[in-house]
């Protein structure tokens, strides 16, 4: 199984990415990740960035509502 450190450089070098793009590399559940994912956004290294419950009704078609991931994840180096 994966450990945290191994998923901080895994999204560093990506900087942003979802549990699902991150799962399937280190061969674990989106849950397992969300765990692995913790201790960072406790020590506010990664933010979880919510994505819209739909498209807002901003298009007329229905290709872009549902497909996009519940929440992305993202690295940040503060200083």
């Amino acid at each position: 199984m994966a450990s945290p450190s191994e998923v901080k450089t895994y999204l560093k070098q990506r900087r942003r990415s979802s549990l699902s793009e991150m799962a399937v590399p280190f061969g674990v559940a989106e849950d397992t990740m969300r765990a692995l994912l913790e201790p960072w956004v406790a020590k506010s290294k990664v933010h979880r960035i919510e994505s819209p419950a739909d498209c807002g009704g901003s298009c007329s078609k229905s290709c872009c509502c549902g497909t996009l991931p519940a929440a992305i994840y993202e690295w940040c180096d503060r200083q």
